[in-house]
């Protein structure tokens, strides 16, 4: 995942860079234009709690953004409040606790099927507590750190997606609920 540039920015950028301005001070300008609509934006704001340092994510080393981070970062994915909007549960409930709505911030800090491995990942970090507001900052710190981290995430995810039913067949029971029939109605309509 990447935090995307707005185009308008980064015209500016090479239009001072044309200019004659340094690359460095044209850098730093746009960095500092994206981070003013950063903080003023009041769309996505899952995501601005955990990178709210725009500069610090940008100038981070390693670049790699594993598929399970996206979807922490993002809240799509294995999420059932995501995925009831999309008709593929039926319920925004966590399966695990039962707690709602089930989010990511829910299932990384807050889930007590989880807590254990909160606490393993904690001693991976060498932290006394993972939050939305340090989980970034712990990762972009050192790569031993961004490594358990990691690691401990693809536990989770290992763990809260066990093999599922057919991913057509969930929807389609998923959307007939919403709509107020279940299969039988189906079957019995279109056979009639």
């Amino acid at each position: 995942m990447y935090l995307a540039c707005p185009l308008s920015l980064l015209a500016e950028e090479r239009s001072t860079l044309y200019k004659g301005t340094e690359k460095a001070i044209a850098r730093e300008t746009l960095l500092r234009s994206l981070q003013s609509r950063w903080d003023n934006s009041n769309k996505g704001r899952w995501i601005y709690r955990l990178i709210s340092d725009i500069t610090s994510w940008f100038r981070r080393r390693h670049r790699e953004v594993s598929f399970h981070l996206c979807q922490v970062l993002t809240s799509h994915g294995y999420f059932n409040e995501y995925l009831l909007k999309y008709y593929r549960r039926e319920s925004g409930e966590c399966t695990q606790c039962g707690a709602t709505p089930d989010s990511a911030e829910h299932a990384v800090f807050a889930c007590d099927a989880w807590h254990n491995w909160r606490r393993e990942t904690c001693g991976y970090l060498e932290v006394d507590q993972l939050t939305p507001d340090n989980m970034i900052g712990l990762m972009l710190k050192r790569k031993r750190k961004r490594r358990g981290f990691n690691t401990a995430k693809e536990r989770l995810f290992e763990l809260k997606h066990p093999q599922e039913e057919n991913p057509d067949r969930l929807v389609l029971k998923a959307w007939l609920r919403r709509m107020g029939r279940t299969e039988r109605t189906e079957e019995k309509t279109q056979t009639s």
